[in-house]
């Protein structure tokens, strides 16, 4: 015990029982001290963001009329302010989409409206064409039938009155021979007639398939044809390049002979034909050009009228049935023709055919 002197056993009992009540009381401080730290926590962080938690719930599910606002801490205001500017503005654009689906759903209920009245229309205008083509066939099919029935006593007509005018023309009196004459002409007009109607009648229904043609040809074609009329009216005709195009030779030779021909017997002076064609891509647009007697305005589309005369047969010999034959050859070749004119400076028709089918060849690539 000397060697701990100046040290009793009651004064060290006594230290440490004074180190053990400090050392307690600073744990209870800390516990004091803790449970402040978690009640502020519990009151300014943990709270709100279990509020803010609860709003994203309620924004998730669809509901943005509640208030999140808290102010007892600056970071969780500014962040609660944040987030209830998203709230706003996610409501103002609920509206929105709100509105414009409201609209949507109008504007797709009114083109379904339209869709089905357009289907309606297409089925009767579908019912429309199918009638008008059965007509159209119909039509075509008594036309042949009358042209080729009238066509043979017609001829016996035509034979007899032919015979009576060989016979006893001189050996009546004038009338009797007038008479003659009048019948004659007549039952030659009515076998022009009903050969130019059965003509008109076939275009349709005995037309050749189309096939690569060179337009060229086919006009070289139909200027061999009219090689008279050329000749006697001292004609000039000029073209330009013509291309090869899938149609009827003999329809489309028949097209450019009535054109030209028109050209020919309209004249007012020495004719100046002239046949050009301009590709384009979706259709070629022929026209034949000349400086004939004209057209007035009025008249240009009754030309293409079967029948449709604009002068006497005095004046100009003919039926009247070329344009229209023109116009049904073109409409077969699904095209459309029209004509452009000025009375003393020139008539020029226009039409159209499908532009050539490219080749698999046009396409090739270079080897």
């Amino acid at each position: 015990m000397e060697a701990f002197s100046g040290f009793s056993t009651e004064s060290i009992e006594a230290e440490i029982r004074a180190i053990t009540t400090q050392r307690i009381q600073q744990f209870f401080v800390l516990i004091l001290a803790g449970t402040g730290v978690s009640y502020l926590m519990a009151q300014h962080l943990v709270r709100p963001m279990r509020r803010l938690v609860g709003a994203t719930q309620k924004v998730a599910a669809g509901e943005f009329e509640f208030s999140a606002w808290d102010e007892r801490s600056v970071e969780i205001a500014e962040l609660t302010h944040a987030f209830a500017h998203m709230t706003s503005r996610l409501q103002a654009f609920r509206a929105d989409v709100e509105k414009r689906t409201t609209e949507l759903g109008a504007a797709n209920e009114k083109l379904e409206l339209e869709i089905t009245e357009r289907k309606r229309a297409d089925e009767a205008l579908a019912r429309q064409t199918q009638e008008l083509a059965r007509s159209n066939a119909e039509l075509e099919q008594f036309a042949y039938i009358a042209s080729h029935d009238l066509q043979e006593p017609l001829r016996m007509v035509s034979s007899y009155t032919q015979l009576l005018a060989r016979r006893y023309r001189g050996q009546l009196d004038s009338d009797a021979d007038d008479f003659i004459a009048f019948a004659v002409d007549g039952a030659e007009r009515m076998q022009t007639l009903i050969r130019d109607l059965l003509e008109y009648s076939r275009i349709g229904s005995r037309g050749n398939a189309p096939e690569p043609t060179n337009l060229e040809e086919v006009l070289d074609a139909a200027l061999a044809n009219l090689t008279a009329a050329i000749e006697e009216s001292d004609a000039e005709v000029t073209r330009d390049p013509l291309p090869t195009l899938s149609v009827d030779a003999s329809q489309l030779t028949q097209l450019f002979q009535n054109l030209i021909g028109n050209a020919l017997k309209f004249r007012r002076e020495t004719p100046r034909v002239h046949v050009s064609a301009v590709t384009e891509e979706d259709l070629v647009t022929f026209s034949v050009r000349d400086n004939g007697i004209g057209i007035q305005s009025d008249y240009v589309e009754r030309i293409f009228a079967i029948f449709q005369r604009l002068h006497t047969r005095d004046e100009y010999a003919g039926t009247g049935i070329g344009l229209a034959v023109g116009r049904r050859i073109v409409e077969r070749h699904d095209g459309r023709i029209w004509a452009e004119s000025e009375p003393g400076v020139g008539t020029t028709f226009y039409f159209t055919l499908p532009p050539p089918v490219p080749t698999e060849s046009t396409h090739a690539a270079p080897a």
